[in-house]
């Protein structure tokens, strides 16, 4: 085929295109002389308006004390500080960063105490003392535009952190150390001149302490972020500062009396 019939081509294609589009500006200025200025009515959807149901307390049926409970006590609530430096590659240019959206997740809390201190320990700390190991990520959803005006993207990472520090406890139970080579009693054969080999007794045992564990309270993270756009490759960078502020609370569930010691004071003179 020539050159000129995919010109004409071209050219009643592009004229059809360019007609559409008017026709379909003009309907849309028709619709608005048609209708004018008259109120667009909104369908009701079905709805119910409840009425009020009475509710009566109940007093839940309960021993008196004193007696013992197994429950969680508090061992310590300390306020931590984590400094947190991540850079963050987007996937696209950035020309503006709109907004970020955080989440901060705990995947570690740990609780190690530390041994009895000894004559010749060199480290000379408390005996109340116990290690606090932290892990887990701020979970940050950036949401940002590539031009002046367009679509907005979003992007989502997970920036980790770790840390541990040295906790003064309260109430801590001792843990109770677990034999697993027991003790062996031997007998005597019945020709009482050697052990008897086809029988033995042993006493093993085992003692299965209470793992302190955590309990977040409250989170809060202060951040800079500035952004470095490489105009030359097209690449955007996000640097992120951020300062973590976790309310951690130690807790270890103990055997504890309830009501043993009443303190009955005298009220002279009422």
């Amino acid at each position: 085929m020539s050159k000129k019939y995919y010109d004409d081509y071209d050219s009643y294609d592009h004229n059809k295109k360019e007609s559409k589009k008017n026709d379909c500006h003009k309907n849309k200025c028709d619709d608005h002389k048609k209708y004018g200025d008259k109120e667009v009515q909104c369908e009701f959807v079905k709805a119910e308006t409840l009425s009020e149901c009475r509710n009566y307390p109940v007093y839940p049926h309960a021993e008196h004390g004193p007696f013992i409970a197994k429950l969680p006590v508090v061992l310590a609530e300390v306020f931590i500080q984590i400094p947190v430096e991540a850079k963050v590659p987007m996937p696209k240019f950035v020309y503006e960063i709109k907004r970020i959206k955080k989440n901060i997740h705990i995947t570690q809390c740990e609780v190690v105490p530390l041994p009895p201190m000894k004559k010749h320990d060199q480290c000379h700390h408390e005996e109340k003392m116990v290690k606090l190991f932290l892990e887990g990520y701020v979970e940050k959803n950036i949401e940002y535009v590539e031009d002046c005006s367009g679509p907005v993207y979003h992007h989502t990472v997970k920036v980790p952190f770790r840390c541990f520090t040295e906790v003064e406890v309260d109430e801590l139970q001792p843990f109770k150390k677990s034999f697993k080579s027991g003790f062996e009693y031997k007998f005597i054969d019945k020709n009482n001149l050697e052990g008897d080999k086809k029988n033995h007794f042993q006493i093993s045992s085992e003692f299965f302490n209470e793992k302190p564990f955590c309990e977040i309270v409250d989170a809060d993270i202060s951040e800079f972020d500035f952004l470095e756009n490489d105009y030359c490759s097209h690449e955007s960078m996000l640097t992120e500062k951020m300062a973590i502020h976790l309310t951690v609370k130690l807790l270890q569930v103990q055997q504890r009396w309830i009501n043993k010691h009443r303190h009955h004071h005298d009220h002279k003179g009422e």
